[in-house]
């Protein structure tokens, strides 16, 4: 794995949809409490808090509407498409068809240098600092995984944390807390990103990120943010983010 220090009314456009009886959901301010008791802290900047859009509470699900630039978005996707360095996504051949068909690349440093992305790649951890997630002694994260979706491929629904008993028997205990998606083009057809318990659908945007929080703050997977990647039928790319921390094991 390659770690690196480091109800609500909202317009359509931000493009998202709500199945099924949601619970009212409380202040953005209430669920930010609430996260750091049971999850992580996150404590963003004055000017992204301003824009957090609160999907759901309990989890939390957030949406930031205008977190990067198309311009930028453009130039990433450009930089990935033209390094050949798109492979498909790292799940065992038994798994490929039935889980994830997407291709994808992992942004390491010697990587982003070579195909001139380190300057997308830094901004993208400057940008996602302002987030606060973790708060700022917080150093464990994951490299930028860039992820391509074609016609027909997808995810399964899956979970980003790890299993308790897998991290309990890790040497160093580590564990996602934190996804973070920045989704990369508009996709006006397939591709949303689907919570199914929680009944939401997020239909990419160019520019906008999706936060929420696999694991609770003891190291155990939170099963409510169980999620998928719907079939594509336009082109998707996504730059996705993991943000975690040493969970210590009861029997060390």
């Amino acid at each position: 794995m390659a770690r690196v220090w480091l109800a609500v009314q909202v317009p359509l456009c931000f493009a998202f949809s709500l199945r099924g009886q949601i619970q009212p959901e409380g202040s953005l301010k209430e669920t930010l409490a609430g996260l750091a008791k049971t999850h992580i802290s996150v404590r963003p900047s004055p000017d992204i808090e301003d824009q957090l859009i609160l999907l759901h509470a309990d989890p939390a699900v957030l949406l930031i509407p205008n977190f990067w630039s198309r311009e930028a978005c453009e130039q990433l996707i450009a930089v990935v498409r033209g390094s050949g360095a798109m492979r498909q996504s790292h799940v065992s051949a038994a798994e490929a068809l039935a889980l994830r068909t997407s291709g994808s690349v992992v942004m390491k440093p010697e990587m982003a240098r070579r195909f001139g992305a380190a300057r997308l790649v830094r901004k993208l951890f400057r940008d996602l600092a302002a987030l606060g997630v973790g708060g700022p002694q917080s150093g464990y994260g994951e490299y930028p995984q860039i992820i391509r979706y074609e016609r027909g491929q997808h995810f399964a629904e899956h979970q980003d944390a790890f299993n308790w008993e897998q991290v309990q028997q890790e040497q160093d205990g580590y564990q996602r807390q934190a996804t973070f998606l920045l989704y990369l083009n508009d996709v006006e057809k397939g591709g949303a990103t689907r919570f199914p318990e929680l009944g939401i659908d997020v239909q990419p945007r160019c520019g906008q990120g999706l936060l929420f929080f696999p694991a609770f703050k003891d190291g155990r997977q939170d099963a409510r943010t169980a999620h998928s990647a719907e079939a594509a039928v336009d082109e998707k790319w996504i730059a996705q983010v993991w943000k975690g921390k040493l969970v210590p094991s009861p029997s060390r």
